[in-house]
């Protein structure tokens, strides 16, 4: 019999979850030990079974491992220690959380519903409560709770904000037009919410995050309606072709979305990108460790002749961040996990599953050329929806 208090501490860990993805970053290792807790409670009564585990999981297991040899081989030289190893429990909590919720009496529980639907219309409820002080910030420049002047940081994270909203909105409008299966949710409160949380992405001006909602909801309705898809394409590539040749021919310095090709936030993206590509070439194996390359960006600026020796942050991109990082090893298991997350998708998902998540992944894909998307909220929600698309309801029957 499974143990009610996994499903209690599972279905509470959802309340965590959704005021820490947009409200208090704080929560989200509340979450993490909930879920970690309902994971010993399920192990102790025998209700896990780590072999069930699909290959994508053990892809992302070994990405750990491969964290874990880096941060060792480069111990000596980590800068903060704590969070450099620590930051392994985000994927380590997306695995334990696929064992939970591949459990067929706890997706299927009464209370783990009655939970989830209760925890996912307070995450629709921070949506709103986050525009209201993400956006103050952006046109202000002053945070109204901490008082921080910084576009990122202080009590929501715009930046964070941006990219966050742009990945909840595609798979909310993937729901949207699912309405039908999910009859619990309030409709007039759902596109309410998605209409405030379109108007904070944009308003945030984060670059990315409109691109890879650009190309995600073109994804979202191919699974759809073609004929829509494609004029969404259209619509879509017309807009992305617009941002580039509007940047490419001087741009305009009255919106982010079109900044000169020179602008300095261009010109420091540049040199990020360089500095991880050399940072990589340095150290092509195990790189410098977990969330290390932003301790070294000023010496390897400084030793290539590189511009913007004064921005000293990541690589704006999930993918140099990955390999400077964790070197050529970890690079490859991390493509590979996300390379058997989509084959598993088309393999064993039914249409819902391939609506919602393989637009999830391009998201990722796109989206990860300008920014490290794997810090706190945003790699907390990714893990999140890699975990919940191996529910039952997003499953062939004949992969049940």
């Amino acid at each position: 019999m499974t143990d009610k208090n996994a499903i209690r501490f599972t279905a509470i860990s959802f309340y965590a979850l959704a005021l820490a993805i947009f409200i208090s970053v704080s929560l989200i290792s509340i979450y993490q030990i909930l879920t970690l807790i309902a994971v010993v409670l399920l192990f102790k009564h025998k209700e896990i079974n780590f072999k069930k585990l699909p290959k994508s999981s053990l892809a992302l297991l070994a990405y750990i491992g491969v964290q874990l040899l880096s941060a060792a081989v480069n111990f000596s030289e980590l800068s903060d220690k704590a969070r450099s190893i620590g930051s392994v429990k985000y994927p380590l909590i997306g695995i334990l959380s696929v064992l939970i919720f591949s459990h067929h009496k706890i997706q299927n529980d009464v209370l783990f519903k009655k939970h989830a639907r209760i925890a996912f219309n307070i995450f629709l409820s921070t949506i709103a409560i986050a525009f209201v002080y993400g956006i103050t910030k952006v046109n202000t420049g002053h945070e109204l709770v901490s008082g921080n002047d910084a576009r990122i940081g202080g009590f929501t994270d715009v930046m964070r904000y941006g990219y966050g909203s742009a990945l909840a909105l595609i798979v909310m409008f993937a729901i949207g037009l699912n309405f039908k299966k999910f009859t619990q949710i309030n409709k007039i409160f759902f596109w309410i919410v998605y209409v405030i949380g379109l108007a904070g992405m944009y308003l945030s001006f984060t670059r990315g995050a409109m691109l890879g909602l650009l190309v995600g909801i073109p994804a979202v309705l191919l699974h759809y309606n073609k004929r829509i898809c494609l004029l969404a394409s259209v619509i879509s590539l017309s807009v992305i072709g617009t941002m580039v040749v509007v940047s490419l021919n001087g741009g305009n310095s009255q919106s982010r979305f079109f900044l000169s090709s020179t602008s300095n936030s261009n010109s420091e993206r540049k040199s990020q990108f360089l500095s991880a590509i050399h940072g990589f070439q340095e150290r092509p194996i195990l790189g410098f460790g977990p969330q290390q390359l932003k301790f070294h960006v000023k010496e390897i600026k400084e030793k290539y002749d590189l511009e913007n020796k004064q921005y000293i942050e990541h690589a704006h991109n999930v993918f140099l961040e990955v390999a400077a990082d964790t070197g050529i090893i970890g690079l490859i298991v991390f493509l590979a996990w996300l390379g058997l997350w989509t084959k598993e998708l088309f393999c064993r998902s039914n249409d819902l599953g391939k609506q919602i998540f393989l637009p999830v992944i391009l998201f990722l894909l796109v989206a990860g050329q300008f920014e490290m998307l794997l810090m706190a909220q945003t790699s907390t929600l990714i893990y999140f929806l890699y975990a919940i698309s191996h529910l039952e309801i997003f499953k062939k029957e004949s992969a049940t």
